[in-house]
């Protein structure tokens, strides 16, 4: 009963990821995903093992020695007022809540497959709410979806159309693929209307891959290349008759404009420098760019972000830990014929680049799922290996029993 509860729970947290910062049922500022995930932390706490196995260590250990040094920057570098602690606070809970449903899921792997479809069937009901005019606003001429901005709206859309074409097109059994390739062309739209440069390069990114990843004899990938090439400038044509999403790329290319963050990178970048092993620390960064903006702001840039808050230390830590996802993505593509996981590691570190996703809930449901399937490889490999051993070991006695 218990374990059921979990994994609706589990399916209502992916699925409202999307409406994250919708705030109209009245909980308080809480939204639904946070609500939710407080429930979860408890009920798995008291139903799951948190023990980390001998093999799961270069994932974990990681991650949570990265958060120690985030810890150990901010007691090295002293700074008045209490801005930072909360997104101290975030980063506690994005890692806190990325074990407690990985100790879930690792005995149910199942369930992260199905969030994994929740999330998207959410993004695939934004569409519906697109055409409907349900919840649709504009901030400074770019699409907002229930609150959610621009970039994030634009970036769950092209992850949405990834998975619908890597996961949901090649299953021959599931029977509501038509609506999930319906929802294509809308999100599409969306992606335009949000004006967003780096989900516009990433869709790009993305569809390129698909195309070079779907086989490795080198004929095919030449054929998928002559399939490919056409398709991405159909689409970069179809992308571009929409004005705001051109118009933005021309000013990037034609201005050098990088919507403020160059000013950002300008005003704490030469701090940082002065301690580049412990970095800034949360409150050290929240104090430089206050005290010059006036209020926070982020680096839009994971890779500025990480040296900020911990330095080289936690910049090590943290790209340890992503090195070894891609690692295990990159065998999930030759045991499995996954292309889906390492399209969508590309994708984020190509957002890393030009945007926020440190915190990312989606981004570290990803992360839970190539570990979840990692291990089901590695561990099926294990058993075969052990399989064989024991025939080998059975054949070896024959022989010596004959003799």
């Amino acid at each position: 009963m218990i374990t059921r509860l979990i994994n609706w729970l589990l399916y209502l947290y992916a699925y409202t990821l999307v409406f994250e910062n919708y705030d109209g049922l009245s909980l308080g500022g809480n939204s639904i995903p946070k609500a939710v995930s407080i429930l979860l932390d408890v009920l798995i706490l008291f139903n799951a093992k948190t023990q980390i196995k001998k093999e799961e260590r270069k994932f974990l250990f990681p991650v949570i020695l990265y958060f120690i040094s985030v810890t150990i920057a901010i007691t090295i570098n002293d700074a008045d007022g209490s801005d930072w602690f909360f997104r101290y606070k975030t980063i506690f809970l994005i890692i806190f809540n990325f074990l407690v449903i990985y100790f879930y899921t690792r005995k149910f792997p199942q369930v992260i497959d199905n969030m994994l479809y929740a999330f998207n069937l959410g993004v695939v009901t934004t569409t519906i709410l697109y055409i409907l005019g349900l919840g649709v606003g504009q901030e400074g001429g770019r699409l907002t979806i229930f609150g959610e901005n621009a970039n994030t709206v634009g970036l769950y859309s092209v992850i949405s159309i990834t998975y619908i074409l890597n996961v949901i097109v090649p299953n021959k059994t599931l029977k509501f693929k038509p609506w999930f390739m319906l929802a294509i062309l809308p999100l599409l739209n969306i992606i335009a209307q949000t004006g967003s440069r780096s989900t516009f390069f990433g869709m790009m990114l993305a569809v390129v891959f698909m195309f070079l990843l779907r086989s490795s004899n080198l004929k095919l990938i030449v054929r998928n290349l002559i399939i490919g090439v056409p398709v991405v400038f159909a689409l970069i044509n179809y992308m571009l008759s929409f004005d705001l999403l051109k118009l933005r790329l021309e000013k990037s290319v034609e201005d050098g404009d990088l919507a403020g963050r160059d000013v950002i990178w300008e005003t704490f970048i030469p701090e940082m420098l002065d301690n580049p092993i412990w970095g800034l620390g949360v409150n050290g960064y929240t104090r430089v760019i206050s005290g010059f903006f006036g209020q926070y702001f982020s680096p839009h840039n994971v890779f500025l972000e990480i040296l900020a808050y911990s330095g080289l230390v936690g910049f090590v830590l943290f790209f340890l830990f992503f090195v070894r996802l891609l690692n295990a993505a990159i065998k999930l593509r030759v045991h499995r014929n996954d292309n889906f996981s390492l399209i969508v590691l590309l994708l984020i570190l190509q957002i890393f680049a030009s945007g926020q996703g440190l915190t990312s809930k989606v981004f570290w449901m990803f992360y839970t799922f190539i570990i979840i399937h990692f291990f089901q490889v590695y561990n099926r490999s294990k058993e075969i290996v052990r399989k064989n051993s024991d025939v080998q070991l059975v054949i070896g006695n024959e022989i010596n029993s004959n003799q």
